[in-house]
């Protein structure tokens, strides 16, 4: 059974060190032309032309995610606002009301003000194999206020009850995110326990 620890239910994302390489920051060719325009320092302008191929990365991924999570529904697992009401001790009358109004069917039909506020520890297998990918999208979007990372790399008895669900497909596109994210210059507080995860959980 989830436990309610907000720790665990909804890490913040750790802040960057870098003015252009914040996690998940996008960045498009015009952007580029415009600090060129403007005199920029060649550092800024490298870093921003590294940002953009990983903006490029980052939307093959999301084409994989979407592929590997297609046709995905929720069912009878716990669903978004069903999670957060849970997270907020509702009462049972609450948390049915919640369950009522939640997206069952299409994950890619989540709002992403809502996902930011999941409580990641409520979910059951499937209110993970549901959510994930919209979760995951919205990160590789630079959407996402959350970090992902120590979810996915924790390895305890829950953790890995939650990803119980999820098939051969979706378990490599995690490892994909993972190793996308890992390579992050400007989100590096998770590498040491994403490294253990790919070792130990996410394998090839």
């Amino acid at each position: 059974m989830p436990i309610n620890d907000h720790f665990l239910c909804r890490q913040p994302r750790p802040a960057s060190n870098s003015s252009i390489l914040t996690p998940m920051k996008r960045t498009t060719q015009a952007e580029i032309d415009e600090m060129r325009a403007r005199g920029y320092d060649q550092v800024i302008i490298r870093e921003a032309k590294f940002s953009r191929v990983r903006t490029a990365m980052a939307e093959q991924l999301i084409g994989r995610v979407r592929e590997a999570f297609k046709g995905v529904e929720l069912g009878g697992g716990v669903g978004l606002l069903q999670g957060i009401a849970l997270d907020d001790y509702a009462s049972p009358e609450v948390i049915g009301q919640h369950r009522a109004m939640d997206e069952k069917k299409d994950w890619e039909r989540l709002e992403v003000k809502q996902l930011n506020r999941a409580s990641l520890c409520f979910f059951d297998a499937f209110g993970v194999r549901f959510h994930l990918p919209a979760l995951m999208v919205a990160d590789l979007k630079g959407e996402l206020d959350m970090s992902l990372a120590f979810f996915l790399t924790r390895l305890d008895e829950l953790g890995l009850a939650q990803f119980a669900a999820l098939s051969g497909p979706q378990r490599s596109v995690v490892r994909e995110y993972l190793l996308f994210i890992k390579d992050d210059p400007g989100d590096t507080y998770y590498r040491k326990e994403i490294d253990r995860a790919l070792e130990e959980y996410w394998v090839a």
